[in-house]
């Protein structure tokens, strides 16, 4: 502590980039949340210079549509980002790895297509404002393309994500968000198309740079694989199905509390709302960027885990706490900024949004340790149920108590999420086993120690196992000593009551064959050499067939071999 007091900033600095370069979790935390800073921060900037280029109008149009082309990549995302995530990091460069890849942006790229038609399709039933689509073929068009690049450029950030390179993310986004400034300026003629077509090209744009460019960074050998494709996608599919309700349950409530306070009370009310969501919305940010990176460690390193998710806590409070105090003692001051009417509307619902940041950190941790010990299931239990619950108490509260019923529901949720967590701590007790899985694109081979222990074995028993074919019950044989042992000729089964036995084979076979194969491992204790022969009659019936005895190889390896002259 001393030497910190005393150190200079350009020391403390150094300090922190040398942190960086050697935390993986911290960087790529900061990396993620740098990435949403940039892009946000260039947005305003962009909007702020579209209001003053383009007619009201236009830009509602058009923000209208980059929504709408939003919400379905999301949707037609189907989990396949988070299933990246936590697949890539296990696949073996080059062929495997990249085959991941090309697999799940191909189904990203075929389902994205159905949904932009779709959508497309049913804008024109839903509101008279897209009734342009039916007009004029060339929103249709870039309204499904816009979707298919979305969802690729999502999925290209979560590969960046898998590999803890977010620097890559951060270095795509900001491309994004600087090159649309020029090409809204270019396509200023032809309205609102200008500023969405400023976005898919944008967009476009950024997806060849990270293809052709920051994929290559990652050094993991990609190249165009496609055989072996149909036996990656059907093990995919329980992995894209529980990690897509995870996200279904976690942003439905951002994107439809606004659309609820519009309905229960009006657009006024909603303008209120909107701007102290946010301003909220920094606390958004830090806990699921933190949330995400933990994701990815667990990812490389599941057995480590529960340490990494107590140090993601640390962090999330050392970024978080000084931010809450601002808020909570000066948030007054930051709405005046918007007008003398918003504190007045929105400070009791920024001070809910406030608190509700802890136990929302708390749920957001979980979820990230959920996905790593592959119980999606009860990560989407958990999210779909504080979804549920603030949607349905913010349907109820806000006609009663105006926009703080929002704030109360996003509360009440989050608190009952946080004791969901608890609950399910407490119940186990202990730190839950990880699923260390190994994905070979047929077969989910688990690595979890299984609880069948073998009897307690005295100390000069070998801890070795051997692989045979077959195993059968057969009676237990007395207890030996190590005296015993060197004078007896039989073989000793000490306290064991199974023990592999290697199945009879033909003459035939048995000439061609030199060794038996070894496979599933089994714990029994080491057996002497033996050198007998059919010609020699045996002390103790043989439990081996004619001709094939038992030979012990270096330490305790045994190998079966064949004497039959």
């Amino acid at each position: 502590m001393l030497a910190y007091k005393h150190a200079s900033p350009w020391m403390l600095l150094h300090a922190l980039v040398h942190r960086l370069k050697n935390d993986s979790l911290l960087r790529n935390s900061i990396f993620i949340m740098a990435s949403t800073i940039v892009t946000s921060g260039i947005g305003y900037l962009y909007w702020v210079l579209a209001a003053r280029m383009y007619s009201a109008h236009d830009i509602g149009l058009a923000s209208a549509f980059i929504s709408a082309m939003t919400l379905t990549s999301i949707f037609a995302n189907m989990g396949i980002g988070s299933a990246l995530v936590q697949l890539l990091p296990r696949r073996a460069s080059g062929h495997a790895w990249s085959l991941t890849l090309n697999v799940c942006i191909a189904i990203g790229i075929l389902t994205s297509l159905i949904g932009g038609v779709i959508v497309a399709i049913a804008l024109p039933l839903l509101s008279a404002q897209f009734a342009i689509i039916q007009s004029h073929l060339a929103y249709a068009v870039i309204f499904i393309i816009s979707v298919i690049v979305c969802t690729v450029a999502t999925l290209l950030d979560q590969t960046f994500l898998a590999e803890r390179a977010t620097s890559n993310m951060a270095v795509r986004n900001a491309i994004f968000a600087l090159l649309k400034l020029p090409l809204m300026i270019v396509f200023v003629q032809i309205g609102a198309l200008g500023i969405y077509f400023s976005w898919v090209l944008a967009l476009a744009a950024t997806v060849v740079l990270a293809g052709f460019v920051l994929i290559p960074r990652l050094k993991r050998g990609y190249c165009v694989a496609i055989r072996g494709a149909s036996e990656q996608i059907r093990p995919m599919f329980s992995a894209f199905a529980g990690h897509h309700f995870i996200n279904i349950g976690g942003i439905l409530p951002l994107y439809l509390l606004p659309v609820f306070v519009a309905i229960r009370l009006s657009v006024t009310d909603n303008a209120y709302f909107y701007t102290t969501w946010m301003m909220g919305s920094v606390f958004f940010m830090v806990s699921p960027s933190v949330a995400s990176a933990l994701f990815s460690e667990g990812a490389h390193e599941a057995s480590d885990v529960i340490s990494k998710a107590r140090k993601s806590i640390l962090i999330i409070s050392i970024l978080l706490l000084p931010i809450l105090l601002v808020f909570l003692v000066g948030g007054r001051y930051l709405m005046l900024v918007f007008g003398p009417d918003y504190p007045l509307h929105g400070l009791l619902l920024l001070m809910l949004l406030t608190i509700s940041a802890v136990p929302d950190a708390i749920t957001n941790v979980y979820v990230s340790l959920l996905r790593v010990q592959r119980r999606l299931y009860q990560a989407a239990f958990l999210n779909l149920s504080m979804a549920t619950i603030t949607l349905a108490l913010a349907w109820i509260l806000l006609p009663r108590i105006g926009i703080v019923g929002a704030g109360w529901a996003w509360l009440i949720a989050q608190s009952f999420g946080s004791l969901l967590v608890g609950t399910d701590i407490l119940l186990s007790r202990k730190p839950m086993p990880v699923s260390m899985v190994a994905e070979d694109g047929q077969n989910s081979i688990s690595l979890e120690r299984k609880s069948r222990e073998l009897p307690v074995e005295p100390s000069y028993l070998t801890p070795e196992a051997i692989s045979l074919i077959d195993t059968a019950m057969i009676p237990i044989v007395g207890y030996l000593s190590r005296e015993q042992k060197k004078k007896e000729e039989a073989i000793s089964l000490i306290d064991t009551a199974m023990i592999p036995i290697v199945g009879y084979l033909p003459r035939e076979q048995r000439k061609k064959e030199e060794t038996i194969s070894l496979i599933d491992t089994v714990e029994m204790p080491r057996v002497p050499s033996i050198h007998r022969t059919m010609e020699k009659p045996a002390k103790t019936p043989s439990l081996y067939p004619s001709g094939q005895f038992f030979k012990r190889v270096h330490s305790s390896r045994l190998i079966a071999e064949d004497e039959v002259k």
